[in-house]
């Protein structure tokens, strides 16, 4: 299994890159209005307007970051972008490399792998 190493402020997290199409810097969005407060806005990106998931809203976590990286990826044949501060490595990981909770221990770092798919479909209720 592949996944993407990234940070939240000072936390590590990790998707599958399954899903992953690109990785960007931190783009422009414009506001939708009420929209959750986890989405950040749309994005333009080549032409295709995409949603923009502010990260740190959608796991209800307290407080303000810099967002310097955007991970598009795809959802339900569309995609979306992932705000989080930085992207850190691209890495492969085994099966058992995963501990309970979708914890990873790596480089002495514990990453938190993410279910975006559960994630997102719960709270958009789908």
């Amino acid at each position: 299994m592949q996944i993407i190493v990234f940070t939240l402020g000072d936390k590590y997290y990790a998707l599958d890159t399954h899903n992953v199409k690109e990785i960007s810097v931190n783009m422009d969005s414009s506001y939708i209005p009420k929209a959750p407060n986890w989405v950040e806005g749309l994005l333009n990106l080549r032409g295709n307007v995409i949603p923009l998931i502010n990260l740190f809203k959608l796991l209800d976590l307290d407080g303000r970051l810099c967002y310097n990286n955007v991970i598009i990826v795809e959802f339900n044949q569309d995609d979306m972008g992932l705000m989080v501060s930085d992207v850190i490595k691209v890495v492969d990981i085994s099966e058992e490399d995963i501990q309970d909770s979708s914890i990873i221990l790596l480089d002495g770092k514990i990453i938190n792998l993410l279910d975006i798919e559960r994630l997102i479909s719960e709270k958009w209720g789908i």
